[in-house]
């Protein structure tokens, strides 16, 4: 199932977070944060990107998610309610074995995982922005918000950001979705590229076959 480009991601966290959703004054509040899978990661690999996705509902879109911020250190982070269990086999099985190589948590709102990161940056994702992904700089630690894949995000989490905090990808005339995972790719990679891919390891794709190669 596709995802409707207003994937409804990407602020670009500022001082303008203070409005809306009571995100002005997320720097002090309590987050809610059950521990999923490992969070014994190495410092190197803490803290490069994070992924937020807004009450996901497909599980191997999550999935695949999961086993791209294995592979790039980047933490995905789950705003409830989610349409499944994260132990759901349709997870896992996307996921493969990467699920104890990646970080992710899940919280009660988008206010708690905001307090949880306090990300330099954060942009949303979405189909109603005016400039493309390859337009701003990123840094690391920048934050990025996808919406759930049939509804995007809510109305009020748009009304609380301006045109430079949002991004789309670029799509042929007449199509109307990119697949969630897919659209997760594309921006992680070239914020990444952006910054020289710090943390890779500049052999690890021929250590062993890929099935997917």
């Amino acid at each position: 199932m596709g995802l409707e480009l207003g994937l409804e991601p990407a602020l670009g966290l500022g001082p303008r977070l203070g409005s809306g959703l009571g995100l002005g004054h997320w720097q002090s509040q309590e987050p809610t944060v059950p521990p999923r899978f490992n969070f014994d990661l190495p410092p190197a690999v803490d803290r490069m990107f994070d992924i937020i996705l807004y009450s996901p509902q497909i599980p191997p879109n999550t999935g695949n998610i999961i086993r791209l911020c294995a592979n790039t250190g980047a933490r995905l982070h789950l705003i409830r309610p989610l349409g499944f269990d994260l132990d759901m086999k349709a997870v896992r099985r996307a996921g493969l074995d990467y699920h104890e190589m990646a970080r992710v948590e899940t919280y009660d709102s988008l206010a708690d995982c905001l307090a949880a990161l306090t990300p330099p940056a954060l942009f949303a994702v979405t189909k109603f922005a005016s400039q493309s992904y390859i337009t701003p700089r990123y840094q690391a630690g920048t934050a990025f918000l996808f919406g759930a894949e049939t509804t995007g995000l809510p109305d009020e989490i748009h009304d609380m950001l301006e045109d430079k905090q949002k991004i789309h990808l670029p799509m042929c005339a007449g199509n109307r979705s990119l697949n969630l995972s897919n659209a997760a790719s594309i921006v992680l990679y070239e914020a990444w590229r952006q910054c020289g891919f710090e943390g890779h390891d500049p052999v690890a794709h021929m250590s062993q076959p890929e099935e997917s190669q």
